[in-house]
C-alpha cells in the first residue's frame, strides 16, 4: 500500500510539473491576446476623445456627456481585462479556511446579484452543508463567474444544488469535457458535488472542447474576454477538484463541480433559498 501511495504521489507531482509547463506555454497565448483584447476598448476611447478634441463648442451638451460616459465605460472595461489577465498568470497566496458549502454559495450569490438582470431568478436548493477547505474569495469567484456566464447567455433561471457523494458514485460517464485535478479528486473518501444549471440556449457541441481555454468566448462584439471559465477551471484545480460541462436535455447548460470534503455534514441539514435578482 505504501508503494502504491508513493507511486500516486510521484504521478501527481509529475502532472503538476507538466501543468506548470503548460501554464508557461499558455502565458505566451495570454500575452499574445492582450493586444487583441485591449484593442477594442482603446479604439473606442480614441474615437470619443477625437470627437471631443474636434468639438468647437457647438455640439450638444448631451452628446459631450455621452462621449465622456463612453470613455469612462471603456476605461473600466480595459481595467477589467487587465485584472483578469493578471489573475490568470500571477501565483495567488491562498487563504485556506473551512467553509460550509451552502454558506459559500450563498455568499457568492449576495456578491453578484446586483450585477445581473432584474428578471433573472437564482435558486439555491438542497445544498448539504459539508465543510470544504477553500480560499473563500477565489472559490466564490467560481460561482460568480458561472452565474454571470449563464446570465450573459440569456438564462432567466439559474439553479445551484449540491450533495455529498463519492467519486466512484458520481464521476461522469463521459470524461471528454472533464477538467481539473481528475487524479487527485479520486483519492478523497467524501466529495461535494455541485451543479450550476441554467435555462439558457446551451453550448454548441462544437465549442464544448474549448470552453475552458483562455480567450475563448462566444460573445460577439468584443464584449467577453474569454477568461471567466478559464479562471473557473484554474481555481477548481487549485482546490484538488474537477469540473465538467454538458447541455441539459430540457435545455440550457449544466456545470458540475467535484470538490473534496474535509468533513461531511453532521446531519441532513440542507440550505434552500430562492430569490429574484434586483
Amino acid at each position: 500500500m505504501f508503494h502504491f501511495n508513493s507511486m500516486l504521489q510521484q504521478l501527481r507531482e509529475q502532472q503538476n510539473q507538466l501543468r506548470r509547463h503548460e501554464r508557461a506555454a499558455a502565458l505566451g497565448v495570454l500575452v499574445s491576446g492582450v493586444a487583441h483584447e485591449l484593442n477594442n476598448p482603446l479604439s473606442n476611447i480614441s474615437t470619443s476623445v477625437q470627437l471631443l478634441l474636434e468639438d468647437d463648442g457647438t455640439s450638444r451638451e448631451d452628446l459631450r456627456k455621452q462621449w465622456l460616459s463612453h470613455i469612462d465605460g471603456e476605461t473600466e472595461r480595459a481595467r477589467r481585462i487587465v485584472k483578469r489577465l493578471l489573475d490568470t498568470v500571477r501565483q495567488p497566496i491562498h487563504q485556506m479556511q473551512l467553509y460550509g458549502a451552502a454558506r459559500l454559495v450563498q455568499g457568492a450569490a449576495l456578491l453578484v446579484h446586483r450585477l445581473l438582470p432584474q428578471d433573472l431568478f437564482l435558486h439555491i436548493e438542497d445544498i448539504t452543508d459539508g465543510m470544504l477547505l477553500v480560499d473563500r474569495e477565489r472559490m466564490q469567484q467560481v460561482f460568480i463567474n458561472l452565474i454571470k456566464n449563464a446570465a450573459h447567455a440569456g438564462a432567466k433561471n439559474i439553479w445551484i444544488t449540491g450533495r455529498e457523494t463519492t467519486w466512484q458514485e458520481s464521476k461522469p460517464i463521459n470524461s471528454n469535457n472533464l477538467a481539473g485535478d481528475v487524479t487527485g479528486i479520486g483519492q478523497f473518501t467524501h466529495i461535494m458535488l455541485l451543479h450550476v444549471d441554467d435555462d439558457g440556449p446551451g453550448i454548441p457541441p462544437e465549442y464544448m472542447a474549448q470552453i475552458f481555454d483562455p480567450f475563448f468566448t462566444t460573445q460577439s462584439g468584443g464584449e467577453g474576454t474569454g477568461l471567466g471559465l478559464y479562471l473557473v477551471e484554474e481555481i477548481i484545480n487549485e482546490h484538488r477538484g474537477c469540473i465538467t460541462v454538458e447541455n441539459r436535455p430540457e435545455g440550457g447548460a449544466r456545470f458540475s463541480i467535484w470538490l473534496p470534503l474535509e468533513r461531511a455534514s453532521s446531519d441532513d441539514q440542507t440550505s434552500t433559498c430562492e430569490q429574484e435578482l434586483s
